[in-house]
């Protein structure tokens, strides 16, 4: 059975041992394509280059003579094993991006990203509930987060936080089993001191995406995760932002454009030109689950001291970037709120 390594039991993957780092995807005239998976995230302004809107900065490239390159370090990369027969052993480890495509915007604390996560066998055959608890419950209790000091050494501190489910709703999205969840997420030291700098909102789309990350001796199953975040006091304004994000992400036909056995990649204009499904969560859905009732989620266990790893990890910060108030689009095609 296959097997890898998880940080914090999320579906935020770390591990160590050498190799570079798989490519992360390139732009066209129309917009990016996944170096490994078919699908593409298409422009609102081609000739401007913008996918959200001009309140929105491509956060996780950036441009070297013209070209936009993914950025590199702990916050934008992270290490995998991986264990394709089961057997104990991890036969493979790399260095995968975080995210596939992340932005800010320019005025508010507020981020949209998207994410391919590999996940063992095992857990992709989970209900997508599940697997949605299971990365919420790896940002409850305690995560880790590196800081950097004054005198540019390094030093890990223990966060804790704590999430509510807000409301949640199955969706068919492209064809693809979908879930889509509204989360709070507070820094339990904040409110101890009846400060609220530490709260975000969350919303965060679950997919399963069809396609495989392939390694050596085998394949992984991916879940396709984008994500919204902001204050909750502005967590309305950037709804109409991330459904219509949603909108000009397109899954094609293909579990991999790496072709199995290795050989030469389905190339950029193949992608383009199979027939591709959009991801776009309908209009209202996001807004509609931010006003519901609040699920209690199982209490997030007690901080302790954590236990010696099998081999020293990354460590992720499993906490989700941050959220914003939710305001009704358009259509599809208008301009999303700022």
């Amino acid at each position: 059975m296959a097997r890898l390594i998880s940080v914090l039991g999320c579906l935020i993957l770390a591990c160590v041992g050498s190799g570079c780092a798989a490519s992360l995807g390139s732009f066209d005239t129309m917009g990016f394509i996944h170096e490994e998976y078919p699908y593409t995230v298409d422009y609102r302004d081609a000739q401007k280059q913008t996918f959200i809107s001009s309140d929105w900065r491509l956060d996780n490239f950036y441009n070297e003579r013209g070209k936009l390159q993914p950025k590199q370090g702990p916050e934008y990369q992270t290490k995998t094993y991986f264990d394709a027969n089961g057997d104990g052993t991890y036969e493979q480890a790399q260095k995968l991006y975080v995210y596939d495509m992340s932005f800010e915007h320019l005025q508010r604390e507020q981020k949209i990203w998207l994410r391919t996560l590999p996940v063992d066998a095992n857990d992709a055959r989970k209900n997508l509930d599940v697997i949605m608890r299971d990365y919420i419950a790896a940002i409850s209790g305690s995560g880790y987060a590196v800081v950097s000091l004054s005198d540019k050494s390094m030093r890990v501190i223990e966060k804790r936080y704590a999430t509510k489910i807000v409301g949640q709703k199955a969706l068919k999205l492209a064809d693809r089993d979908a879930l889509v969840v509204v989360i709070d997420v507070s820094n339990v030291d904040q409110l101890q001191v009846k400060s609220e700098d530490g709260n975000q909102r969350v919303a965060l789309l679950f997919v399963r995406s069809g396609y495989e990350h392939r390694v050596n001796m085998g394949g992984f199953p991916v879940i396709m995760v984008a994500g919204y975040a902001s204050h909750p006091a502005d967590f309305a304004g950037g709804i109409g932002a991330f459904e219509y994000f949603t909108s000009r992400i397109s899954l094609r036909a293909g579990a991999s454009r790496r072709r199995p056995g290795g050989g030469e990649a389905i190339s950029e204009e193949d992608v383009r030109a199979r027939p591709g499904k959009s991801l776009a969560i309908p209009q209202g859905t996001v807004a509609s689950l931010s006003q519901a009732p609040a699920v209690e989620p199982a209490p997030a266990p007690v901080p302790t001291t954590p236990a010696p790893q099998p081999m020293p990890a990354t460590p992720d910060v499993a906490v989700p970037p941050p959220a914003v108030t939710p305001v009704p689009e358009p259509a599809a095609a208008a301009e999303p709120s700022s």
